[in-house]
């Protein structure tokens, strides 16, 4: 009761304009640039007081003097944010007044335009900084989204969450990312239709990572399904590419092979060096599938050169990681350790969390048939005990296969058929063909 009394005093003093910044601020969470200040705090309020761009920013900081708003310096600029008890009562303050729907949605939008160049920029030379900005904006992305859903405006819960679809693969964010675009989906109205297209292209590749591959494919097969209804060949590209990935990671070979006249096509047509690379980075794990491993390490090879080109160090990473694989297959282990540590490297130096996790379950296994048993072992328990692999069963399994592979290799035969059983009981492990395959082998030694 003292603190509320505190509260209310210190907002009884402050001036119409203060007030109606102060309330406003609630809309963000985890803080707010100038440039978001300025976007949703200004405007008219219902009480007849006109807050203009240029003054917020004097207004904000006399919130700062009065202790009622934090100032941070930082990398990426200076950040403002409130005590959460603050942000309670401005919400408080927020709802009372009348606008609160309105500025939630001014603020929604305002991260919508924000994000609007997050789409490529996660994808070539400006990647470490969006990738960044997405990471430092999540609370607020989060907030939009749901702001969004809760008007029912779908295109603007596409505007907000398509342009950092891929960013949840990178951060390996694999369930909260399939629920987001799962809930910008469910929302009913009009809406472009290469958004919603890639919604659910970026969907199914999240859920191809899961247990449900099948659905994951009857999602990809929906977004295939629309490319007629739009021109935009880079949505296209990407669009096959995770349709036909969906049907590799289902076992359905047969379909993949008739597809890859089709991709190389919309791979051309895309006129994107990023397109063409990942083309060749999908139809390698098909050749190499098909036991055609110098052709996949061709492709391997040169989409890692183009995604470097591209300036796209995750794509280049995945790239080597799998070339990393056929160098482990014709016996040169040292190459590929090498390559698998570059890729882990570079992963770090960025910031990206989940598929370093995946690199050390190929490092893992790369070591234990260079011999460094301890090494390899170390490189599983870390995705094990990893929290953010959780969401990622098929990293669980592999892990728990490595470590088996370890134990069978030092004797432990009890131990190496508890992993073994460990790993089949995993989900994936029995919904998608090439995992049931490679646990049944592990099992068969």
């Amino acid at each position: 009761r003292t603190l509320r009394a505190v509260v209310d005093w210190s907002h009884d003093l402050l001036e119409p304009a203060e007030r109606v910044v102060f309330r406003r601020l609630a809309a963000f969470a985890g803080g707010a640039s100038p440039d978001g200040l300025r976007a949703v705090c200004a405007g008219a309020s219902p009480e007849g007081v006109a807050v203009a761009p240029e003054e917020v920013m004097d207004l904000v900081e006399r919130l700062v003097d009065k202790s009622l708003v934090r100032s941070e310096h930082t990398g990426a600029g200076v950040r403002f944010s409130m005590l959460q008890t603050l942000v309670d009562y401005a919400a408080e303050q927020l709802s009372r007044s009348g606008e609160r729907e309105a500025t939630l949605v001014r603020h929604a939008q305002f991260v919508a335009d924000r994000l609007r160049g997050a789409r490529h920029g996660l994808i070539g030379h400006d990647q470490p900084a969006w990738f960044a900005t997405v990471a430092r904006e999540r609370a607020n992305i989060e907030s939009a989204l749901g702001t969004a859903v809760a008007i029912g405006d779908a295109q603007l819960a596409l505007d907000i969450v398509v342009p950092i679809g891929w960013y949840f693969f990178m951060a390996g964010e694999i369930e909260h990312g399939a629920v987001a675009l799962e809930s910008a989906l469910a929302c009913e109205g009009p809406v472009e239709a290469v958004d919603r297209a890639l919604a659910l292209a970026l969907y199914a590749w999240l859920l191809a990572y899961g247990p449900q591959v099948e659905a994951a494919v009857a999602t990809a097969a929906q977004a295939w399904a629309m490319v007629d209804q739009f021109d935009d060949p880079w949505a296209t590209g990407l669009i096959l590419n995770v349709y036909v990935m969906g049907l590799f990671f289902s076992g359905n070979l047969e379909a993949v092979a008739r597809m890859l006249p089709r991709l190389d096509e919309v791979a051309v047509a895309s006129e994107s060096r990023w397109i063409r690379a990942m083309t060749g980075v999908v139809k390698g794990e098909f050749l190499q599938f098909r036991g055609d491993a110098d052709a996949a390490r061709t492709l391997f090879e040169s989409a890692a050169s183009d995604f470097d080109v591209e300036g796209d160090g995750f794509a280049y990473a995945l790239a080597i990681t799998e070339a990393s694989e056929l160098f482990e297959q014709i016996g040169d282990y040292d190459m590929a350790a090498a390559m698998l540590r570059r890729g882990i490297e570079l992963a770090d130096e960025i910031g990206f969390s989940g598929h370093p996790l995946a690199m050390r379950a190929r490092l893992g296994n790369v070591e234990t048939l260079r011999g460094d048993l301890d090494a390899a072992e170390r490189c599983h328990r870390e995705i094990i005990e990893d929290a953010r692999a959780s969401g990622v069963p098929w990293l669980h399994s592999m892990a728990q296969l490595g470590l088996s592979a370890v134990e069978r290799r030092r004797g432990n035969y009890d131990e190496a058929e508890r992993l073994l059983e460990a790993a089949w009981n995993l989900p994936r492990s029995r919904a998608v063909p090439y995992m049931r395959s490679l646990v049944q082998v592990a099992r068969g030694y």
